[in-house]
């Protein structure tokens, strides 16, 4: 058709506004909008991540401007975060490959990401996140053994070795029978040696264990559980020679805890010699002669009297120290009309027999004029002026010592190395039944074997000699002991740790001292455990 005129002016004004696109605009940004609120995820669904690294990877979409990323679900949602400078996906606390801690434990590790655009469109995206093991990170490589074994009564003398630069350290059930050092590995029993027949380990079956950890200069570690096997030494089955004894007192059960040995039984033997008697008890030989019923010796004299004996054949005789006198005291004769002695020793006094100790103050200083006697009418020691006159008894034979205290790990427990006797720190103010009942329930520094101790378990806690005060001064007694007195009276108890103010030296003196008072009423306790000797 052919335009003229005005007409055709009109026409071809028309077509070039709509050629120009007057209303073009608007029909681009509708159509922009469209396309705009789109959002499209253009970042990995799948990503493969070493342990030990935060950063998973970039979140990245199109499609809409301004586009905010959140986490927004996925079973482990909560172990990321999304930095909102770059965009990236990151783990809040670095993974662990040998310590997963996805949902599932597999180290495969899912979560959900939402993109919000300005206009409001959003998509989500879920994320797999697989951690794979760093090799550099599993520590170090025992070489060494994880089980040995060892004939009782031999010191391990073990090395622990891992590759490389490390330090070790001990943890698991037994770690206090040992010690590790901490450079070299060198792995010790610690004080003690083993006894198969009265095995110390916390399951008492002769198998020790231990873990040891070591780590690296990067401070990855690993660990290594052991065991230690306790075999029997058959040339030991008939031979004691290595074991101190304490022996039960008076009452036959005594405190002693059925199925553990904590001492041999009062089994004393007579031989007559010619005419002299002498009494046999464990390692010790005790002469039981009229001069025994004398109480006409000083503290010298005694001392030379038995220097000088010459008794049933044998001639190496001594004055006992406390210890050794305690082992022959029969506590159920306390305050009677009888010596608290055995009935198997004809020739007794109720009167102080010296004993071969000096008194020492708590400055470890010898006073020259005072010496330690056991007073035979309730079976306790006391400091008494050297030149008194008392009686004494001889004994000869394997001499009986304690007190090589050993404290272990920073745990509140002692051991004396030379009974293999362990003790808590005491707790006072408790009825028998209660004080019986707390150790028996006591789980403390990895053992539950926990009991009350006997009279002579008791008496070994308090220092032999005085040079060393096992626990705080302030803590005298009396304190529990589960002998028993006799029927009136619930239980025999002593105080130990007694210490008194010398008039004449100007010096605190530690004393022993014992008393009996009904189980109703109340005394401090100690927990004790082991003893096996």
């Amino acid at each position: 058709m052919k335009l003229t005129g005005s007409i055709a002016y009109s026409s071809l004004l028309v077509l070039f506004i709509t050629a120009c696109g007057t209303n073009s605009v608007n029909n681009n940004d509708l159509n922009d909008s469209k396309i705009q609120d789109t959002v499209k995820f253009e970042s990995q669904n799948s990503k493969t991540v070493q342990e030990n690294k935060k950063d998973v990877l970039k979140i990245v979409a199109s499609g809409a401007k301004n586009i905010k990323f959140t986490v927004s679900g996925g079973e482990d949602k909560d172990k990321f975060v999304i930095n909102t400078t770059d965009n990236m996906l990151i783990f809040k606390n670095a993974p662990d490959f040998e310590n997963p801690k996805d949902s599932d434990k597999n180290n495969i590790y899912i979560v959900e990401i939402i993109g919000t655009s300005d206009s409001n469109a959003t998509a989500a995206q879920t994320i797999t996140d697989i951690v794979t093991n760093d090799t550099a990170d599993d520590g170090p490589k025992f070489t060494s053994d994880a089980n040995i074994s060892i004939l009782e009564n031999r010191q391990l003398n073990f090395n622990v070795k891992a590759d490389g630069a490390v330090k070790y350290n001990i943890d698991g059930d037994d770690k206090m029978r040992f010690d590790l050092n901490k450079t070299t590995g060198k792995l010790l029993f610690l004080n003690f040696l083993p006894d198969f027949e009265a095995s110390s380990d916390k399951n008492h079956d002769n198998n020790y264990s231990i873990a040891i950890l070591a780590t690296d200069d990067q401070n990855y570690s690993s660990t290594q559980n052991m065991i230690i096997e306790i075999k029997n030494d058959p040339s030991d089955d008939q031979t004691d020679s290595n074991r101190i004894k304490i022996y039960k007192t008076g009452d036959k059960n005594d405190g002693i805890v059925e199925g553990q040995s904590f001492g041999d039984d009062r089994n004393f033997t007579l031989d007559i010699v010619g005419s002299d008697r002498i009494i046999k008890i464990g390692d010790r030989i005790w002469q039981d002669s009229p001069d025994n019923k004398k109480a006409d010796y000083t503290f010298e004299e005694a001392q030379n009297y038995c220097d000088d004996l010459n008794y049933g054949e044998i001639s190496d005789w001594r004055v006992p120290n406390r210890h050794e006198l305690y082992e022959i005291v029969n506590y159920g004769y306390a305050n009677t009309q009888k010596p608290t002695i055995d009935d198997i020793f004809e020739n007794a006094l109720k009167t102080n027999y010296w004993t071969s100790q000096n008194v020492v103050d708590y400055g470890n200083n010898i006073l020259t004029n005072e010496a330690f006697a056991v007073y035979f009418v309730n079976g306790a020691s006391y400091s008494l002026k050297r030149d008194q006159k008392f009686a004494v008894r001889c004994v000869s034979g394997k001499k009986l010592e304690f007190n090589e205290i050993v404290t272990k790990d920073g745990d509140d427990i002692y051991r004396d190395e030379k009974t293999a006797l362990e003790w808590t720190s005491p707790l006072e103010h408790q009825t028998l039944l209660d004080a019986k009942k707390r150790c028996e329930n006591l789980k403390f520094g990895g053992f539950d074997d926990w009991r009350l101790p006997n009279i002579n378990e008791l008496h070994t806690i308090m220092p032999t000699y005085g040079e060393n005060f096992l626990l705080d001064e302030t803590r005298s007694g009396p304190f529990w002991a589960t002998t028993k007195l006799d029927d009136t009276h619930g239980r025999y108890i002593e105080n130990y740790w007694n210490i008194n103010w010398d008039l004449a030296t100007g010096r605190d003196v530690l004393n022993d001292d014992s008393e009996k008072i009904d189980a109703e009423n109340t005394a401090g306790s100690i927990c004790v455990r082991g003893g096996h000797f």
